[in-house]
């Protein structure tokens, strides 16, 4: 194997919105340059951006982007000898919900997030993601860039481990216990893996930091935060508001992701 001159990379790689870009954040203020940051590796993954780019109309820079940054970091990875590999996950109800509120412009172009209309647009929102679940994941309607783009958001993070995460390592995450710990980390060959748990993200940011190697700085921060979007009192309002449906209980909370990642420490949600 060719050995690049600095035998070490940082790969953040991640199933969306579980902190990634604090993560990247976190590790440029502790010193490190090689960063990747990217939803898709694999060759699975790859194939999906070439056909979301052959047949997408919307959002077609975006996905070329995506495309050429990770055939890079292929290229990069086959160069070198060490690689640190960065993961989070989180309860895939609520990752799906800042998953779709990520995307709003583009299936609810109807929303105007003025504060004065934010009690009546948060009831039609509810109604537009309880349709939309049940048109693209229940009865598996998808027509179109805007339904990839739907079933991407509200599919979970279930799918990308079993599609992406784990061919791609060839290996099985599910073969790792996690138990309550905020992080863990294992080794497979050259890959050495620092999984975190996004809810205590906040708390743990320094752990995580300290477990790839690198010292801390005095100050970190939380970057992409919903909250502070221009969707941030209309995703308040969301969250207090949103009761899933049980078809949505059974199918995040019912597979092989929640029972690994969170049997025995966080109960079945019934809000988000």
């Amino acid at each position: 194997m060719a050995v690049d001159t600095q035998p070490e990379i940082y790969m953040v790689h991640q199933p969306g919105k579980v902190g990634s870009q604090t993560i990247e954040a976190a590790l440029r203020a502790s010193g490190v340059y090689r960063i990747e940051r990217h939803h898709y590796l694999s060759d699975t993954g790859i194939g999906w951006l070439e056909a979301a780019l052959i047949a997408g109309t919307v959002g077609n820079a975006d996905v070329a982007a995506q495309l050429r940054t990770a055939r890079e970091a292929r290229t990069n990875l086959d160069r070198t000898d060490r690689v640190w590999v960065l993961c989070g996950f989180r309860d895939p109800l609520r990752l799906c919900v800042a998953a779709y509120f990520q995307n709003l412009p583009l299936y609810c172009p109807w929303l105007t997030y003025r504060e004065s209309a934010i009690p009546r647009e948060v009831e039609t929102l509810i109604v537009s993601f309880n349709t939309h679940f049940d048109r693209v994941i229940c009865s598996h309607v998808r027509t179109g860039y805007t339904d990839a783009v739907l079933k991407l958001k509200l599919q979970g993070p279930e799918p990308w481990f079993n599609k992406e995460f784990n061919p791609f390592y060839q290996m099985d995450i599910y073969d790792h216990p996690v138990g309550s710990d905020s992080v863990v980390r294992f080794e497979k060959g050259r890959f050495r893996f620092v999984l975190y748990r996004t809810e205590t993200l906040q708390f743990c940011l320094r752990e995580i930091i300290r477990r790839v190697g690198l010292r801390p700085p005095s100050i970190l921060k939380s970057e992409n935060v919903g909250a502070e979007k221009v969707y941030g009192r209309l995703y308040a309002a969301f969250k207090k508001r949103f009761r899933p449906t049980s078809a949505m209980i059974d199918y995040y909370y019912g597979g092989r992701y929640f029972q690994h990642f969170y049997n025995g420490t966080v109960a079945r949600r019934r809000d988000c």
